[in-house]
């Protein structure tokens, strides 16, 4: 299913207004200097202390966009603010050459879209080594109105409770992507050939039917990051790559452990995690304890089932915003028993 570019101004300016009104709650408000590429100007930012980012919008009538940045330096702190990403949005029309837009599904619903176009401002830093570094994110087609479709990734759904949530993860993901680069190299530092762990991007995940629209927000990233932090403070080092969402290896590097991680408990979504579990356990030499991720209350007939393929399962649900793991401790002591 394709989304369409919002281009009338009247809808865009209503979702502005919600996407504003989502971000402002629970914020505090300083008066700071807003560096850029070539200048500086004042203004108020909202400083978002639990999410760890502050985030500009203001209409600019000259050039009839919504200037949106956003930054993860602390105002309390510092007065001069560098931007980490810009999800510029023109108020009415469209335009390919801003990183954001808006854009519908066919039930109507609203989305916050960017092309991955990261600014920076020294060599390495680009929208395809963004979009290489960014794993997990959820690329879309988006049609505008002249017919041509284009890539976009889908970062907050307008209107959703965790909006201020969605566009935290975007920010982090681009501000560890700057923080990544080598200088001297012009790439990303992943240490070499090295096994490593990249912050997946944490988006919505899309589930669209004729009917209905995206059902709920994708929170994969969410739980891969609090997993590899849970696994790391129990003495573990977690790494991951485009295939695998987690892994542990021993002290000669060979994987032991491998994680899918699931947000929901459909039956095609557990198809598809037992398979890519044994899928990528058989492509490593030796034994390996395969773990399933679902959220809990899955069901004792689908547990059943999951056990008698040799996978096992680890559930999580949530307390707040951050995802607890249930018996985690009693997986990882019997792993390759």
């Amino acid at each position: 299913m394709t989304l369409s570019a919002l281009t009338e101004r009247k809808s865009i300016v209503s979702a502005v207004q919600s996407l504003r009104e989502g971000l402002t709650a629970e914020t505090t408000t300083f008066d700071r200097n807003i560096g850029f590429h070539g200048g500086s100007v004042a203004g108020k930012v909202h400083w978002r202390r639990e999410d760890g980012y502050w985030f500009y919008l203001k209409y600019v009538q000259s050039n009839n966009r919504y200037w949106c940045c956003y930054g993860c330096q602390d105002p309390n702190v510092d007065r001069n603010l560098g931007i980490t990403v810009e999800m510029n949005i023109l108020r009415e029309g469209y335009s390919r050459r801003l990183g954001g837009a808006l854009a519908a599904d066919e039930a109507g619903s609203i989305y916050l879209v960017h092309s991955g176009k990261v600014g920076g401002g020294r060599a390495g830093i680009g929208k395809s080594k963004f979009l290489n570094y960014a794993l997990g994110a959820e690329i879309h087609p988006v049609r505008w109105p002249d017919g041509i479709v284009t890539d976009m990734i889908l970062v907050a759904g307008i209107g959703e409770e965790r909006l201020p949530q969605q566009i935290a993860n975007y920010v982090q993901t681009a501000r560890d992507f700057k923080e990544s680069i080598d200088p001297q190299k012009g790439g990303v530092a992943t240490g070499g050939s090295k096994p490593t762990y990249f912050p997946e991007f944490e988006g919505i995940r899309k589930k669209y039917s004729i009917r209905t629209a995206i059902q709920g927000v994708c929170d994969h990233g969410t739980v891969v990051r609090f997993l590899k932090q849970d696994l790391d403070h129990r003495g573990n080092k977690a790494h991951n790559d485009q295939h695998r969402d987690l892994y542990l290896t021993d002290t000669k590097g060979h994987m032991t452990t491998l994680f899918e991680v699931k947000t929901d408990y459909g039956l095609s979504t557990i198809y598809e995690g037992i398979g890519q579990l044994l899928f990528n356990c058989a492509r490593e030499s030796g034994h390996h304890n395969r773990v399933l991720v679902l959220p809990k209350f899955t069901s004792r007939e689908i547990k059943r089932c999951i056990s008698k393929t040799g996978v096992n399962l680890l559930e999580y649900g949530w307390k707040g915003k951050t995802p607890v793991f249930y018996e985690l401790e009693p997986l990882m002591t019997n792993a390759g028993k």
